[in-house]
């Protein structure tokens, strides 16, 4: 039986991000039981957000925060939330939509990585197009600026062109082969395999 970890009061509360708990956990969690955390989800012209996590059976409650707080749906969703939140958004429905995808993606359903690698890729070409434009207005009079535009357009195109590669490789997967192969020198033979796409 693994010892129980102790959570001092005096514990600092605070993680980095905009989440952080609610009151610091003050005990074990009892055996056969489940911990909950309450954390505060704050960020700029929007009311703070309150959400409840619950942990695992026996899980301490510092395991359970180190669990959240590594979970990729939580970490994207406190990227989305802080770039893209509106008043209307939670981080607790962002973060069961992201893991709602990741298990469709394990599941193989891909629609929804073709739907955003198509949306990019769109959004790619519209920056290239943007940055051409502005390079062709500055080409006689500012040729540092034409230069610095030309280039940035040509990233944005690079970028486009590979979103475009990675969405027709989702569509049709390389085929991969292993094959076998015999080495025979001074008369001992070494069996090697290799992958080839």
């Amino acid at each position: 039986m693994k010892p129980r970890k102790i959570i001092k009061p005096d514990t600092p509360a605070t993680t980095s991000g905009p989440a952080r708990f609610l009151v610091p956990p003050k005990s074990l969690t009892p055996a056969g039981m489940r911990s909950r955390l309450g954390m505060k989800v704050e960020s700029p012209g929007k009311e703070p957000e309150e959400w409840v996590f619950e942990g695992r059976i026996d899980e301490e409650p510092d395991e359970a925060m180190a669990r959240l707080r590594t979970a990729p749906a939580y970490n994207a969703g406190e990227v989305i939330h802080a770039y893209n939140g509106t008043s209307h958004d939670t981080m607790r429905g962002l973060v069961n939509e992201l893991d709602r995808q990741a298990r469709a993606v394990q599941g193989g359903d891909l629609s929804q990585l073709e739907s955003m690698l198509t949306a990019q890729a769109h959004t790619l070409d519209a920056i290239f197009t943007r940055l051409a434009k502005r390079a062709h207005l500055n080409m006689g009079e500012h040729l540092p600026a034409a230069e610095t535009y030309l280039r940035l357009a040509l990233k944005a195109q690079s970028q486009c062109r590979c979103t475009v590669e990675a969405l027709g490789e989702l569509k049709n997967p390389a085929a991969v082969a292993f094959v076998r192969q015999a080495n025979i020198s001074a008369g001992h033979q070494q069996i090697t395999d290799r992958c080839i796409k």
